[in-house]
């Protein structure tokens, strides 16, 4: 909800178009690969809380809230914000994926719900993507500002978010859960339940977290791209692209890519006021580099088809490498903001799952990129 790592955080306390029916194994997609069968009702084993469905209630603030550093732990830990940001970042990040399973669709309509996550939250909640007092801009309070619209700000948190809050998120989940990536995670009844929730703490955000009151043309052009969105989402096929199978690189290379993506999409988002650039330019250049990163990945491993659990998990854990570096860096200059505790528990979450995975292994679990 903030900007990633904002010192000024640590001053307050605290697939074919529309549905299927009855999909085909092969057209039920998971974000960890293709589904198998869909039962009608989610299926339960083990604890209530060692589920999927609690795992990612939890993995997706926790990513993105407390990994990149907007809430401290004591704040994230706050009953009061728990309640807010896993109704906010847990519901929708459920909703994003069983709505991917449901449907039978694949990762275009997981990246188009991440987008229309982004704006709910941003736009729509908190107003960061219009106001230009939000706490946390700086000089994109000027820089990229037009038509009443931080546009700069609003384009780079709107890619943290589908890329980190969602897809991350969701991966590291399904990575966790391999026997139950191609169930459904909860009943109908618990879908209306998560939808409510997440549409009070949006109602009850735009309301009052903010004093700032968007002009009107701004604010329904949000509302209408977020609900394109989930319109273009139901429609979007299950690949856009099938790249042809490719020598696919070790699970350290995966890792490697990741870093260098993350590393350099943050570093240049909040180096850009001071970069010389237009802020038009600078817009086109994260739009272009987020889309070569993604086909990149999409490319050496194949469409998702010749990676492994352990690719996964790789790339994710290099994505979310400068996130915890920069928890550390925080913690160290910062004691009592206690974020060198967020950067330990992401590197042992990152370090208990590869350790659980084992030998890497072809395995039928490999599959497309969501």
């Amino acid at each position: 909800m903030r900007a990633i790592g904002s010192p000024a955080t640590y001053d307050r306390p605290g697939r074919g178009t529309g549905p299927q029916a009855n999909p085909t194994p092969a057209a039920q997609v998971s974000p960890g690969g293709p589904a198998g069968p869909s039962p009608t009702k989610p299926t339960s084993k083990g604890r209530w809380w060692a589920t999927p469905f609690v795992a990612l209630m939890l993995m997706s603030p926790f990513v993105g809230e407390l990994l990149s550093g907007s809430s401290p732990p004591l704040e994230f830990l706050n009953p009061f914000s728990l309640f807010f940001l896993v109704g906010l970042y847990g519901c929708g990040a459920v909703l994003i994926r069983e709505a991917t399973h449901r449907w039978g669709k694949g990762w275009p309509t997981l990246v188009a719900l991440g987008i229309a996550y982004g704006i709910v939250e941003e736009a729509l909640m908190v107003k960061s993507w219009f106001d230009p007092g939000w706490m946390d801009l700086g000089d994109m309070a000027w820089y990229g500002r037009w038509w009443g619209t931080n546009w700069v700000w609003a384009e780079g948190l709107t890619i943290f978010h589908a890329v980190f809050s969602i897809y991350i998120s969701i991966a590291l989940v399904d990575v966790m859960f391999p026997a139950r990536r191609h169930e459904r995670w909860v009943s109908d009844r618990t879908l209306v339940l998560l939808l409510a929730w997440i549409s009070f703490v949006t109602v009850l955000g735009a309301l009052f977290m903010s004093g700032y009151r968007p002009g009107t043309g701004p604010y329904v052009l949000a509302v209408v791209a977020a609900v394109a969105l989930i319109a273009l989402a139901w429609r979007l096929p299950v690949q856009l692209w099938h790249p042809r199978a490719s020598r696919t690189p070790t699970p350290g290379g995966f890792y490697l890519l990741g870093a260098i993506w993350g590393t350099v999409f943050f570093l240049a988002f909040f180096s850009s006021p001071s970069s010389g650039l237009p802020a038009v330019a600078v817009m086109a250049l994260m739009a272009v580099y987020t889309l070569v990163g993604f086909l990149v990945v999409l490319w050496t491993s194949g469409g998702g088809e010749n990676w492994t659990d352990r690719h996964r998990l790789a790339f994710a854990g290099g994505a979310l490498t400068f996130l915890l570096f920069l928890d550390f860096a925080i913690g160290i200059g910062n004691p009592a903001s206690l974020m060198l505790l967020a950067g330990i528990a992401g590197i042992a979450l990152l370090a208990w799952e590869w350790r659980r995975l084992g030998t890497d292994h072809p395995s039928p679990h490999q599959g497309r990129l969501d």
